[in-house]
């Protein structure tokens, strides 16, 4: 069965090479090394794959030193960039929430985007809107996508991730039609699909956006509900399901399909930095969210 991993970047350091996306603090690096035995073994990526953002890159650089298909002169011939998978740098709120000041907001300020970004948004502020906005309707969960302000006004952005999403996938032979994902028998035949082992290194916003999408939960309960942590690593499993293939009007694709359906077998992983000994730090431009709830297990 097929598995994707999402890794986000080792914790941040975003004033060095700030025009390619950042470096890694001293910390960040020995999170990015300690994935090295994560992905010796069972775990080894037989696919690879980065964001364009230099942070990124150094701690997929750093996880695949001991992969010799990945590792010094090969890095960046079998490494791919997936420019689609960078930091949401854009989906940030330009406003003070919950009665706070514009100067709380400049000051919450990180990366290269202004103002708290929607997946720090203080959970009962995004709660309390979908409370505000699905009452008295029969609007179904799904809905919630659409009807929390904060959300909505970044809808058309959250569309084209998950196409992305869906091309990008479709290159390793899952596909996805009115929401269910397959492959065909054809496709399925080949071990180098039906059994790969996907990595992408990413960013942690990018990361629970993509959740949303591929295991079909509100993009707002995912930002207010989930948390990755830096170097942390997210487990999707396409499990495999040897039924007709619904919603189609095709006798053949019917029956020429394995269905996959994604399941989160981990979702922001840190064994590894345990296993390094190893602690997650907060980082120095994360220390004005006061993480609280789930945060302070990493703390």
């Amino acid at each position: 069965m097929v598995r994707l991993y999402i890794v986000r970047h080792g914790d941040p350091d975003y004033d060095t090479d700030r025009e390619n996306g950042g470096s890694l603090t001293d910390h960040g690096r020995k999170e990015a090394e300690a994935l090295v035995h994560f992905f010796c073994g069972e775990n080894e990526p037989t696919h690879a794959y980065s964001s364009p953002m230099g942070r990124a890159r150094l701690t997929a650089k750093l996880a695949l030193s001991k992969i010799d298909k990945f590792s010094g002169d090969n890095f960046d011939s079998n490494v791919g960039i997936e420019e689609w998978s960078k930091e949401l740098s854009t989906w940030r709120l330009g406003r003070p929430i919950n009665g706070g000041t514009n100067e709380e907001v400049n000051k919450a300020a990180v990366g290269s985007g202004k103002g708290v970004a929607l997946w720090d948004i203080p959970a009962s502020t995004t709660r309390s809107r979908l409370v505000e906005t699905i009452e008295g309707t029969s609007e179904t969960t799904p809905g919630w996508t659409h009807r929390c302000n904060e959300h909505a006004v970044h809808i058309d952005k959250y569309n084209d991730l998950c196409s992305e999403s869906d091309d990008f996938l479709a290159k390793h032979g899952i596909h996805r039609k009115k929401g269910v994902y397959y492959m065909s028998k054809a496709d399925s035949s080949d071990p180098s699909k039906r059994l790969a082992k996907i990595v992408v290194f990413c960013h942690g916003g990018l990361g629970l956006t993509w959740l949303a999408h591929l295991l079909h939960i509100p993009l707002p309960l995912i930002h207010s509900s989930f948390w990755l942590a830096p170097s942390s690593v997210t487990t999707i499993l396409f499990d495999e399901w040897h039924e007709e293939m619904p919603n189609s009007s095709d006798s053949e694709e019917k029956n020429d399909a394995i269905i996959l359906t994604p399941r989160a077998l981990c979702v922001g992983g840190t064994n590894h930095l345990a296993s390094a000994g190893l602690q997650t730090a907060p980082s120095r431009y994360e220390e004005h969210l006061r993480p609280s709830g789930l945060k302070t297990n990493y703390f």
